[in-house]
């Protein structure tokens, strides 16, 4: 039997890709649960995007309610970026950011 240009019985193995380093960021920030406001709140990364030495994220947060917003990083560590966004999600108002927040 033949399908999709194979036989049965033939291990196909996928491309190999290279990562970005915005995929190494997702990878790193995306499905996060931080804690704040006695809440723990997931960490949902819409994208990402870099020029030069700035990263912008697009990130909602999913907790007793949901807030998002654009934020704006220079060459941080994942880790120092979520610690940066729990502070932001603790002080922030509940409603989403129309300016980027620089962290």
């Amino acid at each position: 039997m033949e399908s999709a240009n194979h036989s049965v019985g033939q291990a196909s193995f996928p491309h190999a890709f290279n990562l970005t380093p915005a995929d190494e960021w997702f990878a790193a920030i995306d499905g996060q649960t931080v804690r704040c406001r006695d809440f723990e709140w997931h960490v949902q990364v819409f994208g990402i995007h870099n020029s030069g030495s700035r990263w912008w994220f697009q990130v909602g947060f999913d907790g007793p309610n949901q807030v998002s917003g654009t934020f704006e990083a220079g060459q941080d560590r994942p880790a120092k970026v979520l610690d940066a966004l729990t502070d932001w999600l603790e002080t922030t108002e509940e409603t989403p950011s129309r300016i980027p927040i620089l962290l």
